[in-house]
């Protein structure tokens, strides 16, 4: 059974939204000086901001110096892997013609990694604990008979050292994409996100359900850190995708779920369920270039906890933001963030009030949040702005440390480098 937004659950949420519109922009006292590297690699070309192209963005910490690095043909760029010995390992997220890259510590392409032909990349990888391995997932890039399970994909184990592909497996993942190792460094978690069809495409013009994002069947699927073997496959009981996944405190897996709806008749009555009179308000609040596409509207989706232990599914919050994206854990404070991309928002939970918040990034001069990253040792995390700006903020108290207004050109995910 899917989990769905009742209006009290709206109500209470726009209650908490509410609350935090009275926060004003203040910079955190006793921070240590900021030092360390963030990195993020865009998508965009600066020349035209729409052509696909990938660079490394650097902004050092310290100096607030930004620079971009070329990444020759390296397209769909959306996430790094940092390596025991120096260097990254560059991800792309889509096309079967695009390649994963080794990077040097200048950020110089040294080998690169491609996907099997029919297959892509998703986006993300780990590395296993002992430094020597990568562990990622390739998808099938199109899919003939959507629901066969030979249209499933296949787990990749590249070894770092030689820099191929030591071992592949077929796996039932329709469309996998974020990629954890448990803080246990037992076993590694893989999002299944059911993808079937893109939200652009003929399915809403002939679908029975107004949802415009058809999932297949999501799930969690773990693996073991030292055979990748499966451990066990978790169904999730959501009506969309759990687009980015964090492990709290606790060991439950969260994350919020991405829906959308028909920009239709049918969708309005589907949100007409969900919000009734708050409905237009809503449809007013939304990104107008959203609106304008005439294709899909954004539809609010729950936070959902997973137990990976015990194989349950629980929501945990029901926000009224749309188009989840990045979410993290702080290791030193245990509070767990998950931006909102559509509404310009953080959520935010407190382990120790069992509770989660919300936050309007405007209070740190960010637009279209999408990425988060931790730097270690502290209270602090950076998020940016897709096409603006980098912010390092204090997890405690939500109040701003440095702003940095850098040019993104379009970056989806961060990394901190010491």
């Amino acid at each position: 059974m899917a989990l769905n937004l009742t209006r009290r659950h709206f109500l209470t949420a726009s209650a908490i939204v509410a609350g935090t519109s009275l926060l004003t922009t203040k910079v955190s006292a006793g921070i240590k000086p900021l030092t360390g590297k963030i990195l993020g690699v865009s998508t965009l070309d600066p020349l035209d901001g729409s052509t696909e192209l990938s660079k490394i963005v650097e902004l050092d910490l310290a100096s607030g110096e930004v620079n971009y690095f070329d990444l020759p043909d390296h397209r769909f760029g959306h996430s790094l892997v940092s390596l025991n010995e120096g260097g990254y390992l560059a991800v792309p997220y889509g096309d079967d013609d695009v390649a994963c890259l080794f990077l040097d510590q200048s950020y110089r392409p040294i080998a690169d990694i491609k996907a099997p032909p029919g297959y892509g990349f998703g986006g993300h990888a780990v590395l296993t604990p002992d430094g020597r391995h990568i562990f990622t997932h390739f998808n099938r890039a199109t899919y003939d008979d959507k629901r066969q399970p030979h249209q499933t994909g296949q787990y990749c184990v590249i070894d770092v050292a030689e820099r191929k592909v030591v071992k592949t497996g077929s796996t039932n993942i329709l469309h996998g994409h974020d990629i954890l190792l448990t803080r246990d460094r037992k076993q590694i978690v893989i999002g299944d996100d059911g993808t079937l069809e893109t939200r652009f495409g003929d399915i809403l013009k002939s679908a029975a359900s107004p949802f415009a994002l058809v999932p297949g069947n999501p799930q969690l699927v773990a693996f073991d850190v030292d055979s990748f073997a499966l451990n066990k496959a978790i169904a999730l009981e959501i009506n969309g995708a759990m687009v980015h996944i964090a492990e709290a405190n606790d060991g439950q897996i969260v994350g919020a779920v991405e829906q959308f709806v028909a920009n239709s008749e049918a969708g309005y009555a589907a949100l007409g369920a969900l919000l009734g009179e708050d409905t237009p308000k809503y449809v007013e609040q939304l990104d107008e270039t959203l609106v304008k596409l005439g294709i899909e509207l954004p539809f609010p989706g729950p936070i959902v906890s997973v137990n990976l232990a015990k194989g349950t599914t629980e929501e945990v919050m029901s926000p009224v933001h749309q188009m989840p994206f990045d979410i993290m854990r702080n290791k030193e404070t245990g509070r767990v963030l998950n931006v909102f991309t559509a509404s310009h928002m953080l959520s935010r939970f407190d382990p120790a009030r069992n509770r989660w918040g919300y936050f309007q990034t405007s209070i740190f001069g960010i637009k279209q949040p999408y990425g988060l990253t931790d730097i270690p040792g502290t209270t602090l995390m950076a998020v940016n702005g897709f096409m603006d700006g980098i912010a390092v903020f204090d997890t405690l108290t939500m109040a701003l440390v440095k702003k940095f207004d850098s040019k993104n050109f379009g970056i989806k995910h961060l990394q901190y480098v010491a």
